[in-house]
């Protein structure tokens, strides 16, 4: 990977924060920051058009959380800690008010930078974005378990398996040595893998217009190997936990601006946690693909992508109204 594709701020803190740039530079009349899912990392944005971002003077700044790319690993992560390495960044950067991305495992970190940096957001936009299943009312959680959810384990089973990756105790056994390189080998042979546990029209979308998925993007999300494994069961501890915040307690004029883009065929997170959204905040638009999967926002030609984008710019000047 050449040298350009990791730009680094050092934090207060002392740690390494690791980003990349796509679209236009610092004089962008847009300024998007990206937040990868789990076990990805800031090279997500290669997926996003170059010619779509320059056409609507847009910058796209994908951002390694720690743990996961370049990024180093922070022992007391929160989502609160991400947000605020977030505007370390947007300081250092001169940015000023900014629209945030989320996708996938990066929409829980996408909606807690709407709450703890809410005057700051211009617009909110969510891709395939997850979320904790206590969001879910008990018909949400039905459509869940009816088939939406791969692997076809049974309700109390899945249960289980979540309570004990997401418990702090599985933390802090992942952060031990052998944890870590036990977790890790695992993850090799899953994103080895990884697209036969995909829906077919995902597996297809990587293989006919993202072959840059494997051998870059997964490949740099775990190239600290075992903080990478402590990255994971962070990420699923944060957002699958109850969070600290009430969606439906947001200033009115954080809401008013909010896209939510989800396909229907989406096996990794099911669409319903993005109905679940658009439920607890009515004044959010919900964009639903009939034929698309995880990776909706990235299928096809490049005309999901502009729509999302422009429509998420154009919202930050209709809520300044």
């Amino acid at each position: 990977m050449s040298r350009e594709d990791a730009a680094f701020l050092t934090l207060p803190d002392g740690r390494k924060l690791c980003y990349h740039s796509r679209g236009g530079g610092p004089d962008s009349l847009h300024q998007i920051f990206y937040l990868h899912g789990v076990l990805s990392c800031r090279l997500e944005v290669l997926g996003t058009s170059e010619q779509v971002l320059q056409d609507l003077k847009a910058r796209l700044i994908g951002v390694d959380r720690p743990g996961y790319g370049q990024s180093d690993p922070h022992p007391e992560r929160t989502a609160q800690t991400c947000c605020q390495d977030l505007i370390c960044l947007a300081d250092s950067l001169g940015i000023d008010r900014f629209y945030v991305v989320g996708c996938s495992g990066g929409g829980p970190y996408a909606w807690s930078t709407l709450h703890h940096l809410g005057s700051r957001v211009l617009g909110l936009l969510t891709l395939s974005g997850a979320g904790p299943s206590g969001m879910l009312t008990g018909e949400e959680r039905l459509r869940l378990h009816e088939g939406h959810e791969p692997g076809g384990l049974p309700e109390f089973t899945r249960t289980m398996v979540r309570n004990i990756l997401s418990s702090r105790t599985a933390l802090w056994w992942v952060h031990t040595l052998a944890g870590a390189n036990l977790i890790y080998r695992w993850l090799q042979q899953l994103m080895a893998n990884v697209l036969d546990k995909m829906a077919p029209v995902d597996a297809a979308c990587i293989k006919s217009m993202h072959p840059e998925y494997q051998p870059q993007i997964v490949a740099q999300a775990l190239a600290q190997k075992p903080a990478a494994a402590a990255a994971l069961l962070e990420d699923l501890a944060i957002g699958m936990a109850t969070w600290p915040w009430d969606l439906t307690k947001l200033p009115h004029e954080q809401t008013r601006n909010i896209h939510i883009w989800h396909g229907h065929g989406d096996k990794q997170v099911p669409v319903v946690f993005s109905e679940a959204y658009h439920r607890l905040i009515p004044s959010s638009k919900l964009h639903i693909i009939d034929n698309g999967g995880h990776f909706a926002y990235y299928m096809g030609s490049t005309y999901t992508q502009r729509l999302a984008l422009s429509q998420l710019i154009a919202g930050a000047s209709r809520s300044a109204i």
